[in-house]
């Protein structure tokens, strides 16, 4: 029997809420969710993301790399599914080949986790390098995997969950304690918004700048040394990238702009004729000692509260998206069905 406590509040509406949001109700279909933010579609970080499947453990702790792992599983056959079934070209899913390359051996995964969880994933050749005019790379990855128009995957997202009977409301919440006694459960996945919300003093941005370019004649998508990226999607190609940590202005710098495509035109002559299109710059919300996704009590005036929190994916979001809103949903339904389980 569902309790009478049979709903929740998702607070965010980037891909982390909304695949949460649609994780619970899968879960548990009779559920009431409401999701709640301050900013939805393209005023969310997740929206200007490159969208690409090619998750990294570099940032996961020792102690939570088998979570991550598991994650990553379950987000790949998430997707993957997606890409193979009917509303691939409604919720922007695609497949994609390129390259990962690097120029040291530290600079690279040695047999990745990710690989069982791609397409297809080999080691490159130095002959495929040398052809590619990438030799000053000495090692290589040839991957197809998924990438995830977010444009198109929020919008659709967002529709499903309405059709589902999700109610959203915009607002923006400094105090979880106003949500106390609500509802059966609360979801946090407000990202930086947990500094405030949550005083978690682990979390910090690390501003990224994007410049996406007219250049249908790129079909592959190149990523080298953590920082760099070119990245094909269904009308533009991402080019990338950076990682600043201690500045969170959201105007696009001009400089920053000429560098990175500066460093993509090393990378890749063939962009140079590129006509530009816009530049895009988000605040990725990394945490220290990874991503934060655990149940806590909290209590006000006599009433207690329990909140799930699901936020600090860095720059994995999309990659560990639907990994980490699965498990917050068996969260949720330990909170609201106590004994159950499916």
């Amino acid at each position: 029997m569902m309790s009478t406590s049979g709903s929740v509040a998702v607070l965010g509406a980037g891909v982390i809420g909304l695949s949460t949001a649609a994780a619970v109700l899968d879960l548990l279909p009779d559920v009431k969710v409401t999701v709640m933010a301050d900013k939805f579609g393209a005023d969310t970080t997740s929206y200007g993301s490159g969208g690409l499947f090619v998750p990294s453990l570099f940032s996961a702790g020792e102690d939570n790399k088998h979570r991550y792992r598991q994650w990553m599983r379950e987000s790949g056959s998430y997707f993957r599914e997606l890409l193979t079934g009917p509303e691939a070209g409604v919720a922007g899913a695609m497949a994609l080949s390129g390259f990962l390359l690097a120029r040291t051996e530290e600079d690279i995964e040695v047999e990745p986790p990710y690989r069982d969880d791609v397409i297809s994933f080999r080691e490159m050749t130095k002959q495929e390098l040398h052809r590619l005019g990438l030799s000053e790379y000495k090692h290589g990855y040839a991957i197809t995997t998924y990438i995830i128009n977010q444009s198109k995957y929020l919008q659709w997202m967002q529709k499903n969950l309405e059709k589902r009977g999700v109610t959203f409301i915009q607002k923006r919440f400094t105090d979880l304690s106003e949500l106390c006694g609500q509802f059966g459960a609360v979801v946090n996945c407000t990202s930086l918004g947990s500094r405030e919300l949550c005083g978690d003093r682990k979390l910090y941005a690390l501003r990224g700048h994007m410049v996406r370019v007219r250049a249908p004649w790129i079909k592959h998508w190149v990523y080298v040394d953590h920082d760099t990226y070119i990245i094909p999607g269904e009308d533009l190609v991402a080019l990338g990238g950076s990682k600043v940590e201690g500045d969170e202005t959201l105007i696009p710098d001009p400089a920053r702009g000429r560098e990175i495509r500066d460093r993509c035109e090393r990378l890749c002559p063939a962009i140079k004729c590129a006509e530009a299109d816009h530049e895009w710059v988000g605040l990725r919300p990394c945490r220290k000692g990874g991503i934060r996704l655990e149940i806590q009590t909290l209590s006000t005036g006599g009433r207690s509260m329990k909140v799930i929190h699901n936020y600090g994916h860095g720059t994995g979001g999309v990659a560990y998206s639907w990994g980490t809103a699965l498990e917050a949903a068996r969260y949720v339904r330990d909170v609201i069905t106590p004994g159950a389980r499916l």
